[in-house]
C-alpha cells in the first residue's frame, strides 16, 4: 500500500477540488434526486465552500497517494445559538465535505483525512464535531460509525 500524504489545500488545488466536488455531487445524485447536476453545481459549490473556510476558521485538506490527489475533506467551526444547548457544548467542528476517489476507497484515505480535520478542530479548543450524511449513503454511514461517530439529530422531509 502506498503512503498517504495529507496536506492543507493550496489555491492551486481549486480545479482538483472542483473535480472531487463533482464526483461527490454525482454520488449524492444517485441517492437523492433533488441534487443539482454536478457539471452545473461543482464549481460554484466549491467556491462557496472555500469562502466559508475563510470566514468560519476552517480548513481543507487534500490527500495524495504517490503524488496524485485522491481525496479531500473540508471542515469549519460553527456555533449553536440558543440557551437550549449548554454553553460549553455550543461551539463545534463541522465536517462539510469528504470525498475519496473510487479506486482509493477502503485504503485508509478517508481515515487520514478525518484525522487532519479532527486535529484542526481540536487545535481550536473545540471538543466535538458534527457532520451530515444522506440517509441512503450506507457506505459513508458505516465508515463514520466505524470511526466512532454516533447519530446526533435526524432530519425528516415531507413532499407536499
Amino acid at each position: 500500500m502506498s503512503k498517504i500524504l495529507v496536506r492543507p489545500a493550496e489555491p492551486a488545488d481549486r480545479n482538483t477540488l472542483v473535480v472531487f466536488m463533482s464526483g461527490m455531487l454525482a454520488a449524492a445524485g444517485e441517492i437523492e434526486q433533488n441534487r443539482a447536476k454536478p457539471d452545473d453545481a461543482a464549481a460554484p459549490h466549491t467556491d462557496d465552500l472555500l469562502k466559508d473556510i475563510v470566514t468560519q476558521d476552517g480548513a481543507v485538506f487534500v490527500a495524495e497517494v504517490a503524488g496524485t490527489a485522491v481525496g479531500f475533506i473540508a471542515c469549519t467551526l460553527s456555533e449553536e445559538s440558543g440557551a437550549y444547548i449548554r454553553e460549553e457544548e455550543r461551539r463545534f467542528g463541522q465536517v462539510n465535505n469528504l470525498f475519496v476517489v473510487e479506486g482509493e476507497r477502503g485504503r485508509g484515505v478517508a481515515e487520514a483525512l478525518m484525522v487532519a480535520a479532527q486535529d484542526h478542530i481540536q487545535a481550536r479548543g473545540v471538543t466535538h464535531m458534527r457532520l451530515s450524511v444522506l440517509q441512503g449513503n450506507g457506505r459513508a454511514r458505516a465508515f463514520y460509525e466505524r470511526c466512532g461517530w454516533t447519530p446526533y439529530e435526524i432530519s425528516y422531509r415531507l413532499s407536499i
